[in-house]
């Protein structure tokens, strides 16, 4: 029951992508949350897989894949992206996610061609959303890095097919 009620308000709480993040955090990218006043300064609310799973499947009609991302990416492990290329990995050092991310980027985690960007007084996907006025440098320069890889990934195929981008 806590957790419906908390995804309940997460999703009633609308915002930016939160109905598409509940759907993702449900049935690939589980992250299990919980807290421990011995611990942290939050009540006592251990995580339930079994629950957890089972309010995904209800509430998405789909079935849920708790290790998908272990599986596919590594997970805790270390990440396995050998056969992945044109990913770019932005992380920013504001972002208490970022302990999270993909710290180092080289020919043994990436098959081929995936920039990893650390911004700067910024947070994560601040480079993803529309440029602001108070936007930091860094962000700014993500953004351009990110066009920059882009331009490299889809120029091909646009000579190929006679397009300008």
């Amino acid at each position: 029951k806590q957790w419906y009620q908390r995804r309940v308000a997460i999703t009633a709480g609308g915002g930016l992508g939160m109905t598409a993040w509940d759907v993702q955090a449900c049935l690939q990218m589980i992250l299990p949350i919980c807290s421990d006043p011995a611990k942290d300064m939050f009540p006592k609310e251990p995580f339930d897989l079994k629950s957890y799973v089972q309010y995904c499947e209800n509430q998405w009609k789909s079935v849920a894949q708790p290790y998908w991302l272990k599986y596919t990416f590594g997970g805790i492990y270390g990440f396995n992206f050998k056969s992945a290329s044109q990913i770019f990995f932005s992380d920013g050092n504001l972002d208490p996610w970022s302990a999270g991310g993909v710290q180092q980027v080289d020919g043994e985690v990436c098959g081929y061609d995936c920039p990893k960007f650390l911004i700067k007084d910024g947070a994560h996907h601040l480079d993803l959303r529309g440029s602001n006025e108070n936007d930091p440098s860094s962000v700014i320069e993500a953004r351009y890095t990110e066009i920059e890889a882009i331009s490299r990934w889809i120029s091909p195929l646009a000579r190929q097919r006679k397009v300008d981008f």
